[in-house]
């Protein structure tokens, strides 16, 4: 018993002595239910990471749903006015003259809305809602405001409309109350109508020759200037409003004189905006001055299109640069699109837009700009090819180049600035998300008449208000 006794002695000195320097080491074996629950938290970390990447893809893909939705009409509709604008000319057949419905009695912008002004007339012939495929998307004088695809709408129509109809100068628009017998001032709508209406013979007086269509289509403002004089005298109180001439396109090539009628249009927008923005503040009830603030968002969408632009949006980039008070270029100050942001008032649902529309644009611009450096490399090596082969027949120190290495070095030349010029294309079409998303249904006519009235002296930026935008509300 005593030898077994000094035989353990050793034995438990030795495992006493190796847990001590276990545990000093720490290296203690994990026990298996241990390693299980461990095996299981990791499964748990790493499925938690994964939820959290397909949630956050999720509210991506969603807003990114949203900004579609809500882009692609604003788009299909610039499509129709653009071919609406091609096909003019096509079909001898003139439209129907406008007609001027004035608003209901009683509803916003009728005879009893605002007193010492009258009541503003839709510009596009609407047909009756029980009669015609697009009646469903007419709109009336009576519609109130607030929606910009339904400005974009009446100014598709309105613009198809007037690119149909005849290069002779028209009147404007009939803006006063309709006379009595309703037929006198909705036939001076149209200066044919007027020519087709047969004159008045009084007792005793000769007949009056007939005169040119020439001459009639001369003389209709002249007789429309003088009939909105008669309505005015048969309703005292009531002062006719001045009906601005449509624009006339300046003569093909004239690149100063389009780019001069178009900030014109947009300084006479800023200012009717402005206006009617104090009046709505000072009255918000009721949507009569929201209803004249969309007429007028309509009038300008309608005389951008008949300017004929090839490119309006390509003006619109180099507009952000230029002081529209002194008329040359200058950059905008440092912070100056923040408060334009903060004066549209924008809602979370308009937050979130942006937010969706420049990641895409970001998205889109990493691509552009990855592909134009390797054009612009492919472009400078070709263009310094060519250049040596110039210098070498000019007696310089260049190398010639075969017929051969001629062509096809020019061929890579025409090549990469056909692909250079694909690529500037597509950085305009990611720039133009961020305006057709301002111009959409997701903003109001009033918010953007407020974000016009705050880039003031400079013209709205629609990337860097969509920037300010996204990042309101943290």
């Amino acid at each position: 018993m005593e030898f077994t006794g000094l035989s353990d002695s050793p034995k438990a000195a030795r495992k006493a002595a190796e847990r001590t320097r276990q545990r000093k080491k720490g290296a203690f074996a994990p026990r298996p239910k241990q390693v299980q629950l461990q095996s299981l938290q990791a499964k748990l970390d790493e499925l938690l990471e994964q939820y959290k990447a397909a949630e956050a893809e999720n509210k991506r893909l969603k807003e990114r749903l949203t900004l579609i939705e809500v882009v692609l009409p604003t788009r299909e509709h610039q499509a129709k006015i653009a071919a609406a604008a091609g096909s003019r000319g096509s079909s001898g057949a003139l439209p129907r003259p406008l007609q001027a419905t004035p608003a209901p009695a009683g509803t916003d912008g009728g005879p009893g809305a605002s007193p010492g002004l009258s009541p503003r007339y839709p510009l596009s012939p609407s047909p009756s809602p029980a009669t015609g495929p697009d009646a469903a998307s007419s709109v009336s004088a009576s519609t109130p405001s607030g929606s910009g695809q339904a400005a974009n709408n009446r100014a598709g129509e309105e613009a198809a409309c007037a690119q149909s109809r005849s290069p002779q100068p028209l009147p404007g628009p009939q803006l006063g109350p309709p006379a009595s017998g309703g037929a006198g001032l909705q036939n001076l709508q149209h200066p044919r109508a007027l020519a087709s209406e047969p004159p008045t013979v009084l007792p005793g007086q000769t007949p009056p020759q007939p005169q040119p269509l020439s001459l009639s289509l001369q003389h209709a403002g002249h007789a429309a200037s003088a009939a909105v004089a008669v309505a005015a005298k048969r309703r005292p109180g009531r002062r006719p409003e001045a009906a601005a001439p449509p624009p006339q396109p300046p003569p093909p090539g004239d690149d100063d004189g389009l780019s001069a009628a178009w900030r014109a249009l947009w300084m006479a927008w800023v200012r009717d905006a402005a206006l009617l923005i104090v009046a709505h503040d000072a009255r918000p009830g009721g949507g009569y001055w929201l209803q004249r603030l969309d007429e007028a968002c309509t009038r300008l969408k309608t005389q951008v299109v008949q300017l004929g632009l090839k490119h309006p949006e390509l003006i619109a980039d180099d507009m952000p640069q230029l002081n529209l008070d002194t008329g040359r270029l200058q950059e905008p100050p440092e912070g100056h699109w923040r408060p334009v942001a903060l004066a549209m008032r924008a809602t979370s649902a308009q937050v979130a837009a942006c937010r969706a529309a420049l990641a895409l644009y970001r998205e889109r611009m990493e691509v552009v700009m990855a592909e134009r450096g390797r054009l612009t490399e492919r472009l400078a090596d070709s263009m310094a090819a060519l250049g040596l082969e110039q210098e070498a027949e000019g007696g310089g120190r260049g190398r010639l180049l075969s017929t051969q290495q001629l062509e096809r070095t020019s061929v890579e030349a025409a090549a990469a600035a056909a692909e250079l010029d694909a690529n500037v294309a597509a950085e305009g079409r990611a720039t133009k998300i961020a305006k057709d998303l301002l111009s959409s249904d997701m903003f109001t006519a009033l918010q953007c008449a407020r974000g016009s009235m705050a880039s003031y002296p400079y013209f709205p930026d629609a990337l860097a208000i969509i920037t300010e935008v996204a990042k309101l509300g943290g």
